[in-house]
């Protein structure tokens, strides 16, 4: 069960989240009501059929319902979970028109909420300045939906009292919004997007008041910004989003940034989590010579002798910015390890932790007096849980300055994370120093940040300050890209349908699942982690009667995205199942792991010229792939040019298509996405072809759709 301790007292009613859209035959107006255990979906009608499929198992795809309707209930769901789905639409020929990617959350019930506010209480109590927040994040949650032409993001929940909600994206604001939704149009599939939702929730004007008068009673002058800033908290709720379907995960191109891992841990399949505190600047004062300060000004006196200041002015900083992985300047450290083992592929039932903190070294006048270690054990994890496919903890980080009396700092995280790279994240900090929390790869160049707030002030160290909620949900297509590309092909060309896909990589194999093909055409899309890895893969048909299986043919493949298409595999079809049993496997030995999605396409001959010179007859096509057969007369001419044209039916000059340049005899030459060519009134586009360079020859030619 999927457990984010919110602080929540009480179950919040949602009205229906609406989205809209008006890019041309992309859904619109698509309505995303979630509750505890149900989501219910709406949308405006865009076609003839439906078809809603649901990701589970670690990204597999399951069709969950069928129909004309434009609305949906999904049921039987549980609690405080994260859900993906997959709508679709089809024309009545069963042409699919398009298709949205959907992320929400089921709400948490009365129940959970007690119970999180029971566990919080319980742990925190003694973590004061955490126990300090005056609202919580109760049920907040943020529904996102990808098309091809736009990112749509809502959000529920979020305390606010600013008239504006601060849209940010990696790290910049993109927009102030006054609504709870935005739409992102300016998108790209090469690249991991993080979005954040800011809201400053107001504090009670007595808790104020309160503080106010603790800062004069110990002498410490505020700024009318720091006044401001006492008046409210900041709450932040993210979405991590990788849509990136060429599965390069981010990848850090710096070799520098390569995730450090610790030498004594075996390495294992995994992420890695870490959680970093440090700061940014190459010198930190004494607290306790800014607190005591008169408008600003230390007082030399208080910073020698008052309580444990033990004569330090400053201390060293890190002086630097946001790092991830490689740097070794931080105040704390604390590094998670969920992995799965190499062969079985189980989870490994336990987080290896591996807590780090830095020296703090105390200087007076500019010179150096002492240097210290806060203990590791100032950092812990917790509550760890454990499912099929998923890990669960929490982190708690309570570390002081070793040189001297001073606050500690206070972080807080609970963490849920999926194999496929889905997961919730959910923390409270101070505003003091920088904090970043970063996810990667174990063992590789892929991560990205979960969560990063930069140095406010050493005074939000102290227990008046407010702190930094914060709660992300990490929504990982990547896993499922092979969909984006199977409905790619389904929208622009029909003859391609999606039978299989296999992640020999995830299971550590050289050899596919085999596949029952029954078509013309067969084609291969390779993706994968380490596409700068050139492999090569042979195709095969197994003979089901145990005979040596039969080789088709081999594929070279490199880069993060790669294609093979083998035509006129139909030959290959035998046995009583009339179906050919086709597999891959990898020739070379290498370390290039990759998924794969198999595709069939069949040809429908939609007519013929037996007997043309120089221009064949017209035939009609609907769109999607076409093909032509030529023989030449007499046989041994191998050679020629020949062009496929569009003819315009209001008179003007025919639209070139393609070449086909002949190297054999028969020779057939292939173009795709022949939909672009489609006009007129009857919808269809009226393609001949056209001799443009050889001898005058007979020639003969079959037309396929």
């Amino acid at each position: 069960m999927l457990v984010i301790f919110l602080f929540s007292f009480c179950l919040t009613t949602n009205e229906p989240v609406v989205y809209g859209n008006n890019s041309e035959n992309e859904f619109r107006n698509i309505s995303i009501n979630p509750n505890v255990y149900n989501i219910k979906i709406k949308w405006e009608n865009i076609g003839d059929n439906y078809k809603l499929d649901l990701v589970v198992d670690n990204n597999k795809i399951k069709e969950y319902w069928s129909g004309k309707e434009n609305n949906v209930l999904i049921d039987k769901l549980e609690e405080d979970h994260i859900y993906k789905f997959i709508l679709k639409a089809y024309d009545n020929n069963g042409k699919l028109i398009n298709y949205a990617k959907i992320s929400t959350k089921t709400l948490k019930s009365n129940k959970l909420m007690t119970k999180n506010k029971t566990y919080i209480k319980s742990k925190l109590d003694k973590n004061k300045k955490i126990n300090s927040l005056n609202y919580h994040m109760d049920n907040a949650y943020i529904n996102s939906i990808i098309q091809n032409k736009s990112t749509i993001l809502s959000w529920y929940n979020l305390p606010n009292d600013k008239e504006k909600y601060k849209v940010y994206k990696n790290n910049k604001l993109i927009a102030e919004v006054t609504g709870n939704n935005f739409v992102d149009k300016d998108i790209s599939y090469t690249k991991i997007d993080r979005y954040n939702i800011v809201g400053y929730k107001n504090i009670p004007h007595n808790v104020v008041e309160e503080k106010n008068k603790k800062l004069k009673s110990i002498g410490e002058s505020v700024s009318s910004t720091e006044k401001k800033e006492l008046k409210h908290e900041r709450k932040e709720l993210g979405i991590i989003i990788n849509r990136d379907n060429s599965n390069n995960k981010n990848k850090v191109k710096n070799s520098k940034s390569k995730i450090n891992r610790s030498p004594d841990i075996e390495w294992r399949p995994g992420y890695i989590l870490q959680y970093t505190t440090f700061i940014p600047l190459e010198s930190a004062p004494n607290p306790y010579c800014t607190i005591m300060g008169i408008d600003g000004v230390d007082i030399p006196y208080y910073c020698a002798d008052f309580l444990g200041s033990q004569g330090y002015d400053s201390f060293h900083g890190d002086g630097r910015t946001f790092d991830p992985w490689t740097s070794t300047k931080f105040r704390t450290r604390s590094t998670a390890y969920f992995n799965w083992d190499n062969e079985t592929g189980e989870i490994v039932k336990k987080i290896k932790h591996i807590p780090e903190t830095g020296e703090t070294i105390g200087y007076k006048d500019g010179k150096e007096v002492a240097r210290g270690k806060a203990p590791e054990s100032d950092m812990k994890i917790e509550d760890e849980s454990f499912g099929d496919d998923w890990a669960s903890f929490k982190m708690f980080l309570a570390s002081s300055n070793p040189l001297v009396l001073a606050p500690d700092i206070d972080a807080f995280y609970y963490a849920k994370v999926h194999k496929n790279g889905d997961g919730e994240y959910y923390g409270v900090h101070d505003q003091a120093p920088s904090h970043e929390f970063y996810m990667g790869i174990d063992a590789s160049e892929f991560s990205y940040p979960i969560h990063q707030q930069e140095h406010q002030g050493f005074n939000y160290l102290w227990a008046l300050w407010p702190r930094t909620e914060w709660q992300v949900s990490v929504v990982d297509w990547e896993a499922t890209g092979d969909t984006q590309y199977r409905d790619d092909e389904e929208i622009e060309n029909s003859q391609w349908k999606n039978i299989g896909d296999d992640n020999i990589g995830e299971r550590f194999s050289n050899v596919t699942n085999t596949v029952d093909f029954t078509g013309d055409d067969f084609k291969v899309k390779f993706w994968s982690y380490n596409g700068d890895i050139e492999s090569t893969y042979e195709l095969y048909e197994k003979d089901e009667e145990g005979n040596p299986s039969d080789f088709i043919g081999s594929c070279k493949v490199k880069g993060v995205l790669s294609e093979c298409v083998w035509n006129n595999v139909s030959k290959y079809i035998d046995g009583s199942n009339k179906k050919a049993e086709l597999f891959l496997k990898k020739k070379s030995d290498d370390k290039r792991t990759d998924k794969v999605n198999f595709y069939s396409r069949s040809w429908t001959k939609i007519g013929e010229d037996l007997d043309f010179s120089s221009e064949s007859k017209r035939v009609y096509s609907t769109g999607g792939s076409f093909k032509v057969k030529l023989w030449l007369s007499p046989s041994n001419i191998t050679s020629g040019t020949y062009a496929l044209y569009e003819k315009d039916e209001e008179g003007n000059p025919s639209d070139f298509i393609g070449n086909c340049k002949i190297d054999g005899n028969p020779q057939e030459c292939t173009w795709d996405n022949i939909d672009k060519f489609v006009d007129g009134k009857n919808k269809k586009a009226e393609l001949f072809i056209k001799k443009i360079e050889g001898k005058n020859d007979k020639a003969k030619v079959y037309f396929y759709d």
